[in-house]
């Protein structure tokens, strides 16, 4: 069953696919949408893989489902703090589009069913991931994570294949995957963590930015964030650079800042 999280994330999403898409399948052939390309692709991902990818200047194929998954909606915002950019140009011809059927039509409901037994048998051996897992294998997925418009990409890819990098400050604390404000009431963001938690983040992104030389910025879909006990910081573009600087902007009474979001 699909979350309720997931429906609102889904019904706010500005990205939907718009072209047709057909998979040959053991089960059947599917036909779906997948979604359109631009100029770059991106990947969102936390702290703890950004330090990976530092150590090992490798972005790798996930060992759940053996493909890199890359979305092609700038304005996904399930999955990270952490944006990675890519020019889409000069990784076009390998990237692989995910398939985003509606099982409710006949044939379909045929592919899904097989695709859900697929599932159940590699469970059984021993397989945590397997219904991500033959998601990718069949490059299928439901309609209802349409909003993520996934591109797949089956080999590494190198840390200089990223052309900017954005941090994006979260609604309750720095292992939040959801950026926008979503179920967030009030809207204030680092609602269960302290300013410096999120500073530490924002060096770790720069740090791989400044590696690169390429464009670092820290955003924020919140106006203001938690600054400690009964305070606050105002999100004004300043103390955003403030923050990607590593310094501590002005911290005032929680009651004097603006608690709204605005994606």
């Amino acid at each position: 069953m699909v979350s309720q999280q997931y429906e609102e994330i889904v019904s706010e999403s500005e990205c939907q696919p718009d072209t047709s898409c057909k998979v040959k399948t053991p089960y059947g052939t599917a036909r779906g949408r997948k979604c359109p390309l631009d100029s770059e692709v991106n990947r969102l991902v936390d702290a703890d893989a950004l330090k990976r990818l530092l150590e090992t200047g490798w972005i790798n194929p996930s060992r759940a489902t053996d493909v890199i998954s890359l979305s092609a909606c700038p304005k996904q915002r399930f999955g990270g703090k952490i944006r990675l950019y890519f020019d889409t140009e000069k990784i076009r011809d390998k990237l692989i589009p995910m398939c985003y059927l509606d099982y409710k039509r006949a044939g379909e409901k045929q592919v899904r069913k097989g695709m859900e037994e697929e599932v159940q048998k590699e469970l059984m051996e021993g397989r945590d991931w397997s219904y991500d897992w033959v998601r990718a294998k069949y490059k299928l997925s439901p309609a209802t994570y349409e909003y993520e418009c996934e591109y797949m990409l089956k080999a590494p890819l190198s840390i200089y294949k990223i052309k900017r990098i954005e941090y994006w400050i979260a609604g309750m604390n720095p292992k939040d995957y959801n950026t926008g404000c979503t179920r967030l009431h009030p809207h204030i963001a680092g609602a269960y963590a302290e300013p410096q938690e999120y500073i530490d983040e924002i060096q770790i992104a720069k740090q791989l930015a400044d590696n690169l030389e390429i464009p670092f910025e820290v955003k924020s879909c919140f106006n203001s964030m938690i600054g400690g006990w009964d305070k606050a910081i105002e999100l004004t573009d300043k103390n955003l650079q403030l923050l990607a600087a590593g310094r501590m902007p002005e911290i005032k009474n929680y009651d004097a800042v603006p608690k709204t979001c605005t994606c």
